[in-house]
């Protein structure tokens, strides 16, 4: 593991996943020489950190010969697809190909450092405050996902739940019935998921996302998850709940069970 230093550089990207990886080849290319990437965990530490049978909603697929090759490639002449042979990877498999695009580009990644604090400079600049001490820049690239940092405690009693973010697999999961708040992409393939391993399932969410007929990708499901949701709402294990905000979650004295208090609007 290298440590950072306080010397002085032209841009540092704070983040080694998908965007950083990115922006660190371009920089390459370009021939900028005094730049580093740094990330609290690994390269591609938060899809390392999926569960195992989380997949890509985008699809891997070589699209043409001459540059363009894979939807989920950070870089020219890459492609997940043909390197894995597989549409719609896993976690573990993009991290696996964001290390190699970082190791064949010799990135100057520094890993298991923590970005504190980011403070302007009166001339210009910027100083890092890190978990390895202080680094002054030119230029800030943050490319930090938000999967690193889950919102716990969005309501009372949320500490009874287990995030996402906190599932190593679903296989892991005792019990034969399960409540999943949120119906967009993690919580429809968290319902797949645990539909597949013979579960009983209810979902709720505010909008009904399921139901959205909107092109907006960040507003309605992936082509992927709903043709994921029409296969597991077949089994007759599958109940969807629209129109429900939690107001709370109280775990219950009489049965070992989380129940949710909801209410529509």
């Amino acid at each position: 593991m290298s440590q950072p230093t306080d010397l002085s550089y032209d841009v540092v990207i704070v983040g080694a996943g998908a965007a950083g990886i990115g922006c660190g080849a371009v920089l390459k290319e370009l021939g900028l020489e005094r730049f580093t990437i740094l990330d609290r965990h690994q390269v591609g530490a938060s899809f390392s950190r999926w569960p195992e049978e989380m997949n890509f909603i985008t699809p891997s697929f070589p699209s043409h010969g001459f540059g363009l090759l894979d939807l989920n490639a950070v870089t020219l002449k890459t492609s997940p697809a043909i390197a894995f042979r597989r549409e719609h990877i896993s976690g573990k498999q993009y991290a696996l190909y964001l290390q190699t695009v970082a190791d064949h580009f010799e990135l100057p990644i520094q890993t298991e450092v923590d970005v504190r604090k980011v403070e302007p400079l009166p001339q210009g600049g910027f100083t890092l405050y890190t978990s390895s001490g202080e680094i002054a820049t030119q230029f800030v690239i943050w490319a930090a996902g938000e999967y690193q940092y889950p919102h716990l405690n969005p309501f009372p009693g949320a500490e009874h739940c287990l995030h996402n973010s906190q599932i190593r697999s679903w296989t892991d999961l005792e019990g034969d019935e399960f409540l999943i708040i949120g119906g967009y992409e993690s919580g429809m393939d968290a319902a797949a998921n645990l539909v597949a391993l013979g579960k009983k399932v209810g979902v709720l969410d505010r909008t009904g996302a399921w139901a959205d007929p909107d092109t907006d990708p960040s507003v309605s499901l992936s082509p992927y998850t709903l043709q994921r949701l029409e296969f597991v709402y077949r089994t007759g294990r599958l109940d969807m709940v629209s129109d429900a905000s939690i107001e709370a979650v109280e775990l219950s004295l009489v049965a070992t069970r989380f129940t949710a208090n909801t209410r529509s609007g």
